[in-house]
């Protein structure tokens, strides 16, 4: 099927954008920068600026781009907004959970979330005064709201598990509903944009669509991201007869006549491979390989030994020494990349030890052509090969297959190096995290205060219960230098190990609570910890 093509492009200088506002020619957007941090910008026509960082609260931007927070605690919610000096204002608590929030042009605000398990909206102004609570009635989810002239637009999942649009006013009667009949398994409308008689809708899913209603014939289509020549569609927003919809880290957009045009179209097929993924597990695996070379070479002395004594025990008689020696060298080779491959597979379920592959591969500098594992796997098919036909042998056959065993590969190397470089700047490592309640607590309330301090030094001080090795940290230092560079020191002052950290030049990818978090308990897999202190400080790092 022919794609649309599309007007423009917007490049945002972003890492996970995930959803924006165009108003007067300015673009302001939510940059999810990691895990437990976002970042708000706005985009005008000469230059883009950051507004403001948060935690890992929820942005939201409202009526003309402006921005606003939820946070959600347990089964509280409060709503913020950003004044113009740049403070958060808290407008409302909420008991429930929400999660949508939208607000129109005369500073009135349109909650959606749950309440004792049941779909609510609150209706409440600028001053946190709750003015309606709108039930609607026979549906089993709402997910979101969109207010437009004097009503709402709720999107929803009946009971017959089908979409449906309701038209609120804002005493919650209902003026008018239409049945959206699409398979809406794990799927849900994340966004409602009105323009003239059509409902725009964004289906979240497996695979993101954009659906078109049709409010006068009750008509609609659904067009997957593949007839727009994008690859997702993660947000949209309709301004000055356009349609603009985020993929990735940019903004396309079409005329709205244009796409209402369109038919329908299918989702293509997607069998869920990752190379990407791929690339770094091969990779994992061969460093971790070419590590564990000297050790399945020391090891298989042993059971190659064993062999040797058995077969000149009990088969002395029918193999001469030449093929007995033979033989006994082709089973070292293959003991020694088995055994080296086990020993790597063992090491990789630690999980610290993968992050510590995965850091060590993310800098460029250190990727480089390993020819130790392509010769391996060359040197152990040969064995292979020659083992097989003993006791007679084929040099020529065995040694061609050694070559292109190791030209394979290498080049599977080869191209993984190349991917690899390529995608690193993307690249994000899952960092180790505490599972103990007391000590991401206190790290969490001591990076919030960091935040509130305005400042990004900090200090740790850890006692341990024996006097540590100062070599034992080097491998955290070592592969987490990339993320924050040169601007750590740590040392020891008896049994105390002592950290002093600058993350304003960490690359943003990773929390500052995640660095600290990872910290922790990498020491805490080294030693035996006693006492945790962490303090901000205004010292040059």
């Amino acid at each position: 099927m022919k794609k649309v093509p599309h007007k423009e492009v917007i490049n945002l200088n972003a890492i996970a954008p995930e959803t924006f506002a165009i108003n007067d020619d300015e673009i302001s957007y939510f940059d999810r920068t990691n895990r437990y941090e976002g970042r708000f910008y706005r985009l005008g026509k000469k230059a883009e600026y950051l507004v403001t960082e948060v935690d890992e609260s929820q942005g939201v931007l409202t009526h003309e781009g402006e921005e606003h927070l939820i946070n959600i605690n347990k089964n509280y919610t409060r709503i913020e907004r950003l004044s113009d000096s740049g403070e958060w204002l808290e407008i409302i608590n909420l008991e429930g959970i929400f999660f949508d929030l939208k607000k129109n042009e005369s500073a009135i605000y349109a909650c959606l979330g749950n309440e004792n398990s049941s779909t609510i909206i609150k209706i409440f102004n600028k001053e946190g005064k709750v003015l309606n609570d709108i039930r609607p009635e026979n549906i089993i989810f709402g997910s979101s709201i969109c207010l437009h002239s004097e009503y709402i637009y709720l999107g929803s999942i009946d009971k017959s598990n089908n979409f449906k649009i309701f038209k609120l006013n804002y005493l919650g009667n209902t003026e008018a509903f239409w049945d959206i009949r699409i398979n809406s398994q794990n799927r849900i409308i994340s966004k409602i944009c009105i323009y003239y008689n059509y409902v725009f809708m964004l289906i979240a899913g497996r695979k993101n669509s954009l659906v078109i209603l049709d409010r006068v014939d009750g008509s609609y289509k659904e067009i997957f991201s593949d007839r727009l020549g994008v690859n997702n569609i993660i947000d949209f927003d309709i301004y000055n007869d356009n349609i603009y919809i985020l993929n990735g880290r940019n903004i396309y957009s079409w005329k709205c006549g244009d796409i209402t045009c369109i038919e329908s179209s299918k989702a293509s097929i997607n069998l869920g491979l990752s190379l990407d993924l791929l690339y770094y597990r091969y990779h994992i695996y061969s460093k971790g390989l070419r590590n564990q070379i000297k050790f399945g070479l020391f090891a298989a002395v042993i059971p190659s030994l064993l062999v040797y004594i058995f077969l000149s025990n009990r088969f002395s008689q029918y193999i001469n020494n030449f093929d007995l020696l033979r033989t006994t060298l082709y089973l070292y080779m293959i003991f020694s990349y088995f055994i080296a491959s086990i020993k790597n597979i063992f090491t990789m379920v630690e999980k610290e030890r993968r992050i510590e592959y995965l850091l060590s591969i993310s800098k460029e500098y250190e990727i480089k052509k390993n020819f130790q594992v392509p010769l391996l796997f060359g040197v152990t098919t040969f064995a292979m090969v020659e083992f097989g036909m003993l006791p007679k042998s084929n040099l020529v056959t065995s040694i061609i297959v050694l070559i292109l065993t190791g030209a394979l590969f290498y080049g599977v190397e080869y191209l993984c190096i190349k991917n690899i470089k390529t995608m690193n700047q993307d690249m994000v490592v899952e960092l180790l995290e505490d599972v103990d309640i007391q000590t991401f607590d206190y790290i969490r309330k001591v990076v919030k205060n960091l935040n509130q301090g305005h400042t990004e030094k900090f200090y740790i001080e850890i006692k341990s219960r024996k006097k540590v090795n100062e070599k034992s940290i080097e491998p955290w230092k070592n592969t987490r230098s990339y993320i924050f560079g040169e601007n750590v020191i740590v040392y020891l002052e008896d049994n105390k190990i002592i950290a002093e950290m600058d993350l304003s030049k960490r690359d943003i990818k990773y929390s500052r609570f995640s660095i600290i978090m990872d910290y922790v308990c990498f020491i805490k897999s080294i030693v035996d910890i006693q006492e945790i202190q962490v303090e901000y400080t205004k010292k040059h790092i």
